[in-house]
């Protein structure tokens, strides 16, 4: 039986946070350090940036985990080597915040026009995970975003950057080890 971890939980010990997600490539990276950079300049607000090399898009949480789950990772990753989805482009276009429970996160957020792709894959993941029996954390909803940084508050106003074109050719399953700031790409998927 999988050990599954709430929230109160996972702070007090170091559990394994299971999700797909989509990593950035070399282009779309250097895009979105300059995105990032932007806030340096751009806000009086405090905030804190985070580690380059974690930055993603979140596609399906898939629970949290006193211990690593490996028959259960192992069986998300059949399901992702099943999936079968062309690549695509979408595009970030400003910066956000979102109301946190202590600090806010700022994310890059996609342009509405350019998100149907991406909707449509996190759909099929989504009905493949469900379909297998993996889909308990599934979220109902999808706001597709790069979390950079936390503020200490709220941005006033979206922040306009440099369009990042961002072309998804590979999703990857990823383990975050919860309070360490560490993620460990468990295995990665190319698009058909």
């Amino acid at each position: 039986m999988l050990a599954q971890v709430n929230d109160a939980q996972a702070m007090t010990i170091a559990a394994h946070r299971l999700f797909f997600a989509l990593r950035p490539d070399t282009e779309s990276s250097g895009a979105i350090a300059s995105a990032m950079a932007v806030l340096k300049g751009t806000t009086a607000v405090r905030h804190r940036l985070l580690k380059f090399a974690n930055l993603h898009v979140t596609l399906h949480f898939l629970g949290d985990f006193a211990e690593y789950p490996h028959d259960f990772a192992e069986r998300a990753k059949i399901v992702a080597g099943a999936v079968d989805f062309p690549p695509f482009e979408f595009v970030l276009d400003r910066i956000v915040s979102f109301r946190g429970r202590n600090q806010s996160p700022w994310v890059l957020r996609s342009a509405p026009d350019s998100e149907s792709k991406l909707h449509d894959f996190w759909q099929q993941l989504g009905a493949a995970l469900t379909q297998a029996g993996l889909g308990a954390e599934l979220e109902r909803r999808f706001t597709p975003h790069v979390t950079i940084a936390y503020g200490d508050a709220q941005l006033p106003e979206p922040i306009a950057i440099v369009p990042v074109r961002w072309r998804v050719r590979r999703f990857a399953l990823i383990d975050s080890r919860i309070g360490r700031a560490h993620h460990e790409v468990l295995a990665e998927w190319e698009l058909a």
